[in-house]
């Protein structure tokens, strides 16, 4: 094919589509199923988007067993917005998987959405050996359940946040090189929030829950912003931070509400 977005004309199901090294000037789309993308090596496959929409990805799987499936590895996206979209058909069971692995990301957002309806409802996006320059991780996420786990990312500047509602979250971050971003993670109307990070660099955390319960682990951080935030309003938190080192900001634990129930952050 003389283009990336000729190929997904003929993808089937989850198929996987590999890229010969060289430099693309394309925008990525996915069929609804999702599909496999492999590059030949980001130093040697470079895909630059030509519209300011590098990928523009809808899952909506119509197939109840099967749920729809993004991997992207061993490429270079440049420039632009990567957008993926997940909705569940009635009935659907599994987990929804998005998976970013030995990929750079120059000047390109990373925004994934997640629409569920109900507890049984699940999305999991992945960045494994990602590099970010000039770009930033968002995660929207409404009912149902949201996995976000984040391992051996590289970030010069940028930021990740996520804002769920009426949704359990799990995030967790190892090995995270990100010295001037700031994590905000931010949920309400019901779930639970589970919040690990640990052998990172990082400028601060800020985690906000509304109500239900939530927990944060930090271990051996070095905090180079503002430190550490969290603040609840309903139901319990419960932190811990350990071996951590902080240049400029602390530790800040806000409790508010009247039905904030327990609040316990050991040092």
């Amino acid at each position: 094919f003389d283009c990336v977005r000729e190929a997904f004309d003929y993808l089937l199901n989850t198929c996987s589509l590999i890229i010969l090294p060289v430099t693309y000037h394309d925008d990525l789309y996915t069929p609804a199923s999702g599909c496999i993308i492999q590059g030949s090596g980001r130093s040697v496959t470079l895909i630059r988007s030509v519209s300011g929409t590098m990928m523009d990805g809808l899952l909506d799987s119509e197939d109840p067993f099967y749920p729809p499936v993004i991997s992207i590895s061993d490429v270079t996206l440049q420039n632009g917005e990567f957008v993926v979209i997940g909705g569940r058909a009635p009935g659907a069971t599994g987990v929804m998987e998005v998976t970013l692995r030995e990929t750079t990301l120059s000047g390109v957002d990373a925004n994934f959405r997640f629409g569920g309806g109900g507890d049984a409802d699940r999305m999991q996006v992945t960045l494994e050996s990602v590099d970010l320059a000039g770009s930033g991780i968002r995660v929207e996420a409404q009912g149902g359940a949201i996995d976000l786990t984040i391992d051996g990312v590289n970030m010069a500047g940028g930021s990740i946040f996520l804002q769920a509602s009426g949704i359990h979250t799990n995030t967790e971050m190892n090995s995270l090189f990100a010295p001037s971003t700031t994590i905000m993670l931010n949920r309400n109307s019901g779930g639970r929030q589970t919040v690990l990070l640990r052998d990172s660099t990082v400028a601060a955390l800020d985690t906000r829950t509304v109500d239900y319960s939530a927990s944060a682990t930090v271990e051996n951080v070095h905090f180079t912003g503002a430190g550490v935030r969290t603040e609840h309003g309903e139901g319990s938190l419960t932190g811990s931070i350990a071996d951590s080192t902080f240049d400029e900001g602390g530790v800040s634990a806000i409790c508010r509400g009247p039905g904030a129930t327990d609040h316990d952050l050991a040092l």
